[in-house]
């Protein structure tokens, strides 16, 4: 139910909506085009008497089955229903609104065009072994319920937010501590301090230890510290440090896809809730119905 007056107002837009002088267009060809194929010869198709298609259009030049990037509006005819056209001069073309998600940067006529796959298809994202050397051919992780001693875990680590003291502890996969991200009470900058008894020296690099998969987050961690350094040389540095900033975004990302926190919502207040660092592979494109 909606109240009378939304439902005036729904009448005024489509009162106004129906006397507008607008036109809407097809482009014709261009998908066949982009898929390698003759748009004239792609509308031909040879149909037996079952109804099933007996012909397929010839390739006429190699399939661009991702495409993307920048059209332009060079020649506009307008055609009304007796066959009489109006050339569209090149100044109203160049005043043509382009909406604002494909605007280009060139302006119009120009309007950008997204990525997307010409054919139905998906992606595998999935992840891969974090403890694999780098260089090395990928190792997909896998659950052997069988056999345990099979599995392959994608986590390379755990991160603890420290809202307390707007700070991020740094596990292993096996929950030992390495170090932690902090504040420098003094100027601010983004430090880093390795767990007590740590091997090392003290002011050193964030340091994996002995679990070669823990070197994707103590590279999160250096990461973290040099784009502080970047930033706070910058003429007009920003106004939260790249610490804050993960720190915000991280919180942001947990409250908008566990409101509650789950259990962990009483001491989620203080010290946060946990959040495993996995290591992703490749983006891959396949066919839809595979497994």
């Amino acid at each position: 139910m909606i109240s009378a007056d939304d439902e005036q107002g729904l009448a005024s837009l489509s009162a106004a909506a129906g006397g507008l002088d607008v036109l809407t267009t097809a482009l014709a060809g261009v998908r066949e085009t982009l898929l390698g194929l003759d748009p004239l010869d792609a509308s031909r198709v040879q149909i037996a008497a079952d109804g099933t298609p007996t012909s397929k259009p010839a390739p006429a030049g190699p399939a661009l089955l991702l495409a993307g990037g920048r059209a332009r509006l060079n020649r506009l005819r307008v055609v009304d229903a007796f066959g009489r056209f109006v050339d569209v001069p090149d100044a109203v073309l160049a005043a043509t609104e382009v909406a604002t998600a494909l605007q280009h940067p060139a302006g119009a006529p120009a309007l950008r065009l997204p990525p997307r796959y010409q054919r139905p298809a998906c992606l595998a994202f999935r992840f891969v072994d974090p403890r694999t050397a780098d260089g090395a051919p990928e190792v997909e992780a896998r659950v052997d319920q069988q056999h345990a001693e099979l599995e392959i875990s994608p986590v390379a680590g755990w991160l603890l937010p420290d809202h307390v003291d707007e700070g991020l502890e740094v596990f292993d996969a096996a929950g030992t501590s390495l170090g932690q991200l902090i504040h420098d009470e003094l100027t601010g900058a983004v430090l880093w301090e390795g767990a007590p008894g740590r091997p090392g020296p003290a002011g050193g690099p964030p340091d994996p230890g002995d679990d070669p998969g823990a070197r994707h987050v103590t590279r999160l961690a250096a990461g973290c510290v040099e784009a502080d350094v970047v930033a706070r040389a910058l003429p007009q540095p920003p106004q939260e440090s790249a610490l804050s900033a993960f720190l915000r975004a991280v919180d942001t990302t947990l409250w908008t896809v566990d409101p509650l926190g789950s259990v962990w919502h009483r001491r989620g207040r203080r010290t946060g809730r946990p959040a495993d660092r996995r290591r992703p592979g490749d983006l891959a494109p396949r066919r839809p119905g595979r497994p």
